[in-house]
């Protein structure tokens, strides 16, 4: 992250700053995923919830300013998945949230974001929502040249999961699913 800043401060202009803040992000959310591997047992379930509510602090910590505020916000019981799952979980949500502030929230002044989390069997289901103007219509995120959307249908078809745009008033609503491991029983 550290050699990124240096590379970004050579040269100028708001492309190569956009560049290595999105980069900064990414590389933030893997190491955000790896503390939280740290805190837990070999062997033990990472708290996605838990993990998303940090990932919203990140980046609203990143993008919020005194010309800007930005309320994030998670909702969502407890969902306990495998750290492999975890580090898409991570990447994919990071991407939205990231994608929400930048195109939704800044341009506006300031403005929500909410992640909304739930379990369904073996799947989770998570939407992402924010208050801005919304998505151009029509809006393929399979067609579009976005690198983060190609990393967001990557990671979500290899987990089996899936994703969908759709307008919300205000602002964009994008619901997704990936796979993870049924419920282990707690032992006593």
């Amino acid at each position: 992250s550290s050699i990124i800043s240096l590379q970004a401060n050579r040269s100028s202009g708001p492309a190569v700053e956009s560049m290595s803040l999105s980069i900064k992000d990414r590389i933030r959310v893997i190491s955000l995923a790896n503390e939280k591997l740290y805190d837990v047992d070999s062997g033990d379930l990472l708290d996605l919830t838990d993990y998303a509510r940090d990932i919203m602090r990140l980046a609203v910590s990143s993008y919020e300013s005194e010309d800007c505020r930005i309320e994030g916000v998670v909702e969502g019981e407890a969902i306990e998945a495998e750290s492999a799952v975890g580090i898409d979980f991570g990447l994919v949500l990071t991407e939205l949230v990231v994608n929400a502030l930048k195109h939704a929230i800044l341009p506006k002044g300031g403005g929500r974001v909410l992640v909304s989390m739930r379990r369904e069997l073996s799947e989770l289901r998570f939407e992402v929502r924010d208050d801005g103007p919304g998505m151009p219509e029509p809006f393929d995120p399979s067609a579009t040249r976005s690198l983060g959307f190609k990393i967001v249908t990557s990671l979500l078809s290899r987990r089996l999961g899936s994703l969908a745009i759709s307008a919300a008033e205000p602002g964009t609503l994008i619901s997704c699913s990936l796979r993870i491991a049924p419920r282990r029983p707690r032992l006593p």
